[in-house]
C-alpha cells in the first residue's frame, strides 16, 4: 500500500492584476467548493437526508501589512470589470528522495472583483489589509499540475470531475 507525502507549504506569493505582491503577503486562502441544501424528512422515514441544492459563492482571501495604493486601487472597477489574481505556493516533500520531487507547485488562478478591508491606523502598529475576491467567474487550481478543483460561470459553476455540470449547461443552454 502505497503512502501519501508529507507536504509542508513552504512559501507562497500573490500576483493581483500582474501586481507582485509577495513582501507584504501574510496569507491567502484559496477557495473550495462548500455544498449547502436543503433537509428532507421522506414520508415514513425515521431521520432525514440533506439534499445538495447548491454551493456557495467562490470567493478567495488574502491579508497584506502595510498599505498598497496600488492593489487598493484595484477595488473601485466599474460595474463590470473583474481582474485576475493568481496565487502561486510551493509545498515541500519533506521525504522525498529524489531532489528534483521535493518542490510541488500550487497554482490559483482566480477572475473576479476585489474588495477590501484596511484595519484600523493605531500608533506604535502595523496595520493591514484584508482583501476578498468576489463575483467570480473563473477559477481553477492546481497542484503539480494536476487540476484538483475548478469553478467556470458559464459552463456550470463548480465543475466535477466526471463533466456532469457541463453536459447540464449544455442542456439548458447557459453556455450558448
Amino acid at each position: 500500500m502505497a503512502s501519501l507525502p508529507f507536504l509542508a507549504l513552504r512559501g507562497v506569493n500573490i500576483f493581483a492584476d500582474g501586481l507582485n505582491v509577495g513582501i507584504t503577503n501574510t496569507g491567502a486562502k484559496v477557495p473550495m467548493f462548500t455544498e449547502t441544501g436543503d433537509t428532507v424528512n421522506f414520508g415514513g422515514v425515521r431521520g432525514g437526508i440533506d439534499i445538495i441544492t447548491t454551493m456557495e459563492p467562490c470567493e478567495m482571501t488574502f491579508s497584506t501589512k502595510g498599505v498598497q495604493p496600488e492593489v487598493l486601487g484595484q477595488f473601485a472597477a466599474g460595474f463590470g470589470i473583474r481582474k485576475a489574481y493568481t496565487v502561486l505556493g510551493a509545498l515541500v516533500d519533506e521525504y522525498a528522495d529524489d531532489v528534483n520531487k521535493r518542490a510541488v507547485q500550487v497554482t490559483a488562478t482566480i477572475i473576479g472583483r476585489l474588495s477590501a478591508d484596511v484595519e484600523k491606523f493605531e500608533g506604535g502598529a502595523l496595520s493591514g489589509t484584508e482583501y476578498t475576491i468576489k463575483s467570480v467567474t473563473k477559477y481553477t487550481l492546481q497542484i503539480g499540475g494536476a487540476e484538483v478543483c475548478r469553478f467556470d460561470l458559464l459552463r456550470g459553476g463548480w465543475l466535477d470531475a466526471n463533466g456532469l455540470q457541463i453536459d447540464i449547461a449544455n442542456v439548458i443552454g447557459l453556455n450558448v
